[in-house]
């Protein structure tokens, strides 16, 4: 049986944000880090890098 593979994103195809306190917002020092694929070691997405800052707001 043949599975077909579609093509991952690019790193600019993805960025997410924290759900902090009901809402979507960026890390407060604007910090990510990068996501890659452990198959082909593509960006894949980027995330926020949260810190104590966030966990307190």
């Amino acid at each position: 049986m043949a599975v077909a593979m579609s093509k991952a994103p690019s790193a600019s195809g993805k960025r997410t944000q924290m759900l902090i306190d009901g809402s979507w917002a960026d890390s407060a020092s604007g910090k990510e880090i990068s996501v890659e694929s452990p198959g082909n070691r593509q960006i894949i997405a980027s995330i926020p890098r949260g810190n104590a800052e966030d966990v307190d707001r």
